[in-house]
């Protein structure tokens, strides 16, 4: 039982290293969600490169922010749980 234990402080402390780097090397909110900075593009081209350019430079808040949503979702629908569980499992499954 002390091997699960262990095994599941480790996890954990990684865990928490890891949100927290995610966390420090995100770009500051107000700027993320400044209204003011949105123009409509002037072609096609130049959105699917204005929108390249902001998931390189806001990509760690947008990763941040799906994870609050699954989050949020999970809390709200436990049985998505055990949806993923099973989907997870049949995936394993099929793999090996």
């Amino acid at each position: 039982m002390s091997f699960v234990l262990d095994i599941a402080k480790s996890t954990f402390a990684k865990a928490k290293d890891v949100s927290t780097n995610l966390v420090a090397r995100s770009k500051p909110w107000s700027e993320f969600a400044d209204r003011k900075s949105f123009t409509k593009p002037e072609s096609f081209s130049n959105a699917v490169g204005r929108v390249r350019k902001n998931v390189a430079y806001f990509g760690v808040n947008y990763l941040l922010l799906m994870l609050i949503v699954l989050v949020l979702f999970l809390i709200a629908k436990p049985s998505s749980i055990i949806w993923l569980l099973v989907l997870s499992s049949m995936w394993l499954y099929g793999k090996s």
